[in-house]
């Protein structure tokens, strides 16, 4: 059983903004360049890595002539324009922040995109400075399968595992997360598989309006 809730991590793709098609059309794009076509199940493969752990992939597994600094580069520039100009946030976000606004629960993101594209996007969407801060993967040097980047963020928000919520729509960081003792939510995303997710977690959300209506009724972590 939960302490009393005292802080929530929400990861960004997937979980707040509807994204995870897009990233499978940026691979595609970025291997064209190449003349590469991109093989049958890679996005999964790829999935729990960090940015630098995939670039390093892409480099390794497909020969490119190019460094995974080179590699990080141009996928950052060809996802750039999606989270400045079209990537929306997941329907019932707004009314999910108001609600824990309204708790005085305090709020922050780790993701493993880069961080110059979360804050575009945030920044457009309008929900940027309502999070303590956005820490990604890159900046702890670890990918979600490492609880590093959690425990960071719960550090800085001052609170302890039991009492922090993570909020994820990926199996593996849902048991990345619930292993370091934090308290899980799974939260719906077509690209994932949500009965695995609903297994693992412990809670599960198929829209940020259940989220909302069960933070409201202050069920489970009391």
């Amino acid at each position: 059983m939960m302490k009393t809730l005292q802080a929530i991590l929400f990861d960004l793709d997937g979980t707040l903004l509807d994204s995870m098609q897009m990233w499978e059309d940026v691979d595609r794009r970025f291997l064209s360049r190449y003349g590469i076509a991109p093989p049958a199940r890679l996005a999964e493969e790829i999935k729990p890595l960090s940015i630098n752990e995939a670039s390093e992939y892409f480099v390794r597994r497909f020969s490119l002539p190019c460094t995974p600094d080179e590699v990080t580069n141009q996928i950052e520039e060809i996802a750039a324009e999606e989270y400045r100009t079209h990537l929306p946030l997941k329907d019932g976000v707004t009314k999910l922040l108001d609600c824990v606004d309204a708790l005085e629960i305090p709020y922050a993101i780790v993701t493993a995109t880069y961080q110059s594209l979360a804050e575009s996007a945030l920044r457009r969407l309008g929900i940027y400075d309502r999070f303590q801060f956005i820490l990604t993967c890159t900046e702890v040097d670890a990918a979600k399968t490492s609880p590093k980047i959690y425990l960071e963020a719960a550090k800085r928000l001052g609170v302890d595992t039991a009492s922090c919520l993570v909020a994820e729509d990926s199996l593996y960081c849902i048991h990345t997360a619930k292993q370091a003792g934090f308290f899980t939510a799974a939260v719906f995303d077509k690209a994932a598989d949500w009965e695995a997710c609903k297994a693992a977690a412990d809670c599960a959300f198929l829209s940020m309006h259940d989220f909302a209506a069960w933070l409201d009724r202050k069920e489970g972590f009391v």
